[in-house]
């Protein structure tokens, strides 16, 4: 999250940037050439699509923001659980201990 905060924020670096993305994901200790292949694939384009939907749903509701009280809002979607959400400024180790219970629970690899 700092490699893309610092980039975004401090930089002004546009994060839509394939580069500016490959440049975080390695600062971050992910395999380059792996995320290259993320963004390069249509691999999570349904995924991405159907959360986008659902979170313009949720924050378009008539109260206001609905269910978001802060940004960033950083979403963990899994199709053996619910929704874990992290908003507002939550520190790195705050991801990492998530990401750890995550693959606990159902290994990535």
């Amino acid at each position: 999250m700092a490699a893309l905060g610092w980039r975004h924020h401090g930089e002004d670096q546009e994060l839509a940037n394939h580069q500016v993305l490959l440049d975080a994901a390695a600062e971050a200790g992910l395999d380059r050439e792996e995320a290259r292949k993320v963004l390069d694939s249509k691999r999570f384009s349904q995924e991405l699509a159907e959360s986008s939907r659902t979170w313009l749903r949720k924050t378009m509701s008539p109260s206001g923001f609905g269910m978001v009280s802060g940004i960033p809002v950083l979403i963990f979607r899994a199709p053996w659980r619910s929704e874990e959400i992290l908003q507002g400024s939550v520190p790195q180790s705050d991801i990492e201990q998530l990401l750890r219970k995550l693959e606990v629970q159902h290994p990535f690899h």
